[in-house]
């Protein structure tokens, strides 16, 4: 009878944990960048004019829809590994 892995294991184990940790770095991103655009945008850009905050966070949901797909170009140009957790080549058929 094999046990389940933990979470943990999973996660942090040989073959996942370089894409667990781009994971937890766009996730710090997707959280802080669009916080700093808006407060950015709201005190330097628009000097604290409240008629402005729709563009400030128009802004944000800019920010974090850049973030979404920056991740998701890395995601689609990351190696593609097999079971084994060895490299598989792209080969073209001629």
């Amino acid at each position: 009878m094999s046990r389940t892995p933990t979470t943990y294991e999973v996660f942090f184990g040989p073959t996942n944990r370089e894409v667990t940790m781009k994971l937890i770095r766009y996730t710090i991103v997707m959280f802080t960048l669009p916080i700093i655009v808006f407060y950015s945008m709201f005190y330097g850009l628009y000097n604290q004019n409240k008629d402005m905050l729709g563009w400030c966070g128009i802004g944000a949901v800019i920010t974090a829809n850049l973030v979404i797909a920056a991740y998701v170009v890395m995601a689609w140009n990351e190696d593609k590994y097999d079971s084994n957790g060895n490299a598989i080549e792209n080969k073209k058929a001629d």
